[in-house]
């Protein structure tokens, strides 16, 4: 299964953002993902789901979790945020359970030429009711490549990170606010996704 969510955040007047970089880029790639994969002869059945409520708890995926087989589903990716066109930041590894899809990744980044981060810490997204019931995950977006490692340095080292007091990754300051808009968001950061996730599904339909 290959997800993405496809609503947006409200502001605290009601108003709801453009959500270009969360998660309107990444909703569009995928539509383009499923295109591409019918060229392919698969051995599994890939299904591209779009999620609605993510912003409000998770509350899509939880219920699409909920109403499945979990024995059914192989593997689940999740694609949240596209802002840059650097780098591919995938996580959390900290979980467990999900040795196959990392190799996968890693195998697939390597095939589309994509430098990728793994995040030991990551933020919560569609991912996690997947991994709540044990079926495999990852969860990816993608950043420019000093913002990648400024985002990893503020969530997983925190007052060790070295970064100067206050500071608030970039991609955090635009998602959830006004300024979501698709001026932030690359043509060629979205063709680089849909060759790592189109490589990641095929090089995963050969591994599990």
């Amino acid at each position: 299964m290959v997800g993405a969510h496809y609503d947006v955040a409200r502001l605290p007047d009601g108003t709801v953002v453009g959500g270009a970089v969360d998660n309107g880029a990444a909703s569009v790639v995928l539509t383009r993902v499923a295109e591409s994969l019918k060229r392919h002869e698969l051995s599994h059945r890939v299904r591209v789901v779009l999620f609605d409520l993510e912003e409000a708890g998770l509350l899509g995926s939880r219920a699409y979790v909920q109403a499945e087989d979990a024995a059914r589903v192989a593997a689940m990716v999740n694609v949240d945020v596209v802002i840059g066109d650097e780098t591919l930041m995938y996580g959390p590894t900290s979980h467990e359970g999900n040795d196959t899809v990392y190799r996968s990744l890693r195998v697939a980044c390597a095939v589309s030429e994509l430098t990728c981060m793994g995040f030991p810490r990551y933020p919560p997204s569609d991912d996690r009711p997947f991994q709540a019931a044990g079926i495999p995950n990852v969860s990816v977006a993608v950043n420019d490549a000093a913002a990648s490692h400024q985002m990893w340095l503020a969530l997983n080292l925190g007052a060790q990170s070295g970064l100067r007091e206050g500071f608030v990754p970039e991609v955090f300051r635009i998602i959830h606010s006004s300024r979501d808009t698709i001026e932030h968001v690359s043509e060629a950061a979205m063709n680089h996704l849909h060759d790592l996730v189109v490589a990641l599904v095929l090089e995963l339909d050969r591994s599990l």
